[in-house]
Protein backbone atom coordinates (compact mmCIF):
# COMPACT_ATOMS: atom_id res chain seq x y z
CA UNK A 1 0.00 0.00 0.00
CA UNK A 2 1.16 3.45 -1.10
CA UNK A 3 2.03 6.24 1.89
CA UNK A 4 -0.83 8.23 -0.14
CA UNK A 5 -3.43 5.35 -0.02
CA UNK A 6 -2.41 5.27 3.72
CA UNK A 7 -3.32 8.92 4.63
CA UNK A 8 -6.57 8.63 2.59
CA UNK A 9 -7.53 5.73 4.43
CA UNK A 10 -6.66 7.19 8.26
CA UNK A 11 -8.51 10.50 7.10
CA UNK A 12 -11.46 8.73 6.07
CA UNK A 13 -11.61 6.55 8.94
CA UNK A 14 -11.19 10.07 11.47
CA UNK A 15 -13.62 11.57 9.22
CA UNK A 16 -16.31 8.58 10.05
CA UNK A 17 -15.88 8.10 13.53
CA UNK A 18 -15.97 12.29 14.43
CA UNK A 19 -18.67 12.50 12.61
CA UNK A 20 -22.21 12.36 15.39
CA UNK A 21 -23.29 8.55 15.53
CA UNK A 22 -26.26 10.22 17.27
CA UNK A 23 -27.35 11.85 15.15
CA UNK A 24 -31.46 12.40 13.79
CA UNK A 25 -31.36 10.64 10.84
CA UNK A 26 -34.96 11.80 10.09
CA UNK A 27 -36.34 15.13 10.62
CA UNK A 28 -39.05 14.93 13.99
CA UNK A 29 -41.30 17.17 12.65
CA UNK A 30 -41.75 15.36 9.35
CA UNK A 31 -42.05 11.70 11.16
CA UNK A 32 -44.70 12.83 13.25
CA UNK A 33 -46.58 14.31 10.57
CA UNK A 34 -46.41 11.06 8.21
CA UNK A 35 -47.64 8.92 11.27
CA UNK A 36 -49.48 10.87 13.69
CA UNK A 37 -51.30 7.48 14.66
CA UNK A 38 -48.20 5.81 15.84
CA UNK A 39 -47.11 8.89 17.99
CA UNK A 40 -51.37 8.96 19.41
CA UNK A 41 -50.83 5.45 20.65
CA UNK A 42 -47.43 6.14 22.51
CA UNK A 43 -48.96 9.35 24.07
CA UNK A 44 -50.78 9.82 27.37
CA UNK A 45 -51.73 13.13 25.99
CA UNK A 46 -52.43 14.84 22.31
CA UNK A 47 -53.80 17.84 20.74
CA UNK A 48 -54.02 20.32 18.92
CA UNK A 49 -53.06 23.51 20.16
CA UNK A 50 -51.60 27.51 20.32
CA UNK A 51 -48.17 28.25 22.16
CA UNK A 52 -48.84 31.19 24.34
CA UNK A 53 -45.92 31.06 26.45
CA UNK A 54 -42.34 29.48 26.42
CA UNK A 55 -39.21 29.81 28.00
CA UNK A 56 -35.56 29.51 26.51
CA UNK A 57 -33.77 26.35 26.45
CA UNK A 58 -32.22 25.92 30.59
CA UNK A 59 -31.07 22.88 31.80
CA UNK A 60 -31.91 20.28 29.15
CA UNK A 61 -35.51 21.58 28.91
CA UNK A 62 -38.13 24.09 27.64
CA UNK A 63 -41.26 25.20 29.59
CA UNK A 64 -44.44 25.28 27.27
CA UNK A 65 -47.75 26.64 27.31
CA UNK A 66 -50.53 25.70 25.22
CA UNK A 67 -54.06 27.24 24.64
CA UNK A 68 -55.98 23.91 23.48
CA UNK A 69 -57.93 24.27 20.41
CA UNK A 70 -58.69 20.47 20.35
CA UNK A 71 -57.89 17.00 22.01
CA UNK A 72 -57.13 13.67 20.71
CA UNK A 73 -56.20 11.75 23.99
CA UNK A 74 -56.21 12.57 27.58
CA UNK A 75 -57.61 15.30 29.66
CA UNK A 76 -59.89 17.71 28.00
CA UNK A 77 -58.74 21.13 29.37
CA UNK A 78 -58.31 25.07 28.36
CA UNK A 79 -54.77 25.01 28.95
CA UNK A 80 -51.39 23.03 29.59
CA UNK A 81 -48.23 23.25 30.53
CA UNK A 82 -45.64 21.01 29.80
CA UNK A 83 -41.83 20.16 29.85
CA UNK A 84 -40.12 19.49 26.64
CA UNK A 85 -37.35 17.82 26.95
CA UNK A 86 -34.06 18.46 25.31
CA UNK A 87 -31.71 15.61 25.54
CA UNK A 88 -30.42 15.07 22.08
CA UNK A 89 -30.28 15.98 18.41
CA UNK A 90 -33.77 14.61 17.90
CA UNK A 91 -35.18 17.30 20.01
CA UNK A 92 -36.83 20.86 18.83
CA UNK A 93 -37.47 24.00 20.30
CA UNK A 94 -40.60 25.93 20.03
CA UNK A 95 -40.09 29.49 19.24
CA UNK A 96 -42.62 31.26 17.64
CA UNK A 97 -45.53 32.34 19.92
CA UNK A 98 -49.54 31.90 18.62
CA UNK A 99 -48.55 29.67 16.53
CA UNK A 100 -50.21 26.46 16.43
CA UNK A 101 -48.66 22.85 17.04
CA UNK A 102 -50.20 18.89 17.09
CA UNK A 103 -48.32 17.99 20.64
CA UNK A 104 -48.11 14.19 21.61
CA UNK A 105 -47.33 14.59 24.90
CA UNK A 106 -46.32 11.68 27.85
CA UNK A 107 -46.45 11.53 31.66
CA UNK A 108 -43.15 11.59 33.60
CA UNK A 109 -42.24 9.13 35.80
CA UNK A 110 -43.74 10.58 39.00
CA UNK A 111 -47.17 11.17 36.86
CA UNK A 112 -47.56 14.83 38.08
CA UNK A 113 -46.30 16.49 34.92
CA UNK A 114 -46.52 16.14 30.46
CA UNK A 115 -43.47 16.03 28.79
CA UNK A 116 -42.27 15.53 25.36
CA UNK A 117 -39.38 13.32 25.47
CA UNK A 118 -35.80 13.76 23.97
CA UNK A 119 -37.74 12.80 20.42
CA UNK A 120 -39.61 15.61 19.36
CA UNK A 121 -43.40 14.38 19.39
CA UNK A 122 -44.90 17.66 17.94
CA UNK A 123 -44.82 19.47 14.49
CA UNK A 124 -45.93 22.75 13.46
CA UNK A 125 -49.41 23.05 11.75
CA UNK A 126 -47.97 24.20 8.39
CA UNK A 127 -45.63 20.64 8.36
CA UNK A 128 -49.35 18.79 9.35
CA UNK A 129 -50.79 20.55 6.12
CA UNK A 130 -47.86 19.87 4.09
CA UNK A 131 -48.16 16.16 4.68
CA UNK A 132 -51.83 15.70 4.96
CA UNK A 133 -52.00 15.19 8.61
CA UNK A 134 -55.11 12.89 9.83
CA UNK A 135 -55.93 12.46 13.32
CA UNK A 136 -58.74 14.23 15.74
CA UNK A 137 -62.51 15.52 15.20
CA UNK A 138 -62.48 17.98 12.88
CA UNK A 139 -60.56 16.07 10.29
CA UNK A 140 -63.10 13.03 11.02
CA UNK A 141 -66.12 15.48 10.02
CA UNK A 142 -64.18 16.96 7.60
CA UNK A 143 -63.47 13.27 5.73
CA UNK A 144 -67.39 12.35 6.17
CA UNK A 145 -68.63 15.54 4.89
CA UNK A 146 -66.67 14.36 1.55
CA UNK A 147 -64.29 18.31 2.07
CA UNK A 148 -61.54 16.71 3.15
Amino acid sequence: MSLKMIRHLLLSATLITSCNVWGCIADPWTVVAQDPERFLERSDYAFFGKLVEFNDYQAGKQTVTFEILETYKGPESKIVTLINLMTNTCSRMFQVKNSTYHVFAQLDETGGNYVIPGYASFTPDSIAIEHEFELGATHNQAKQAGTH
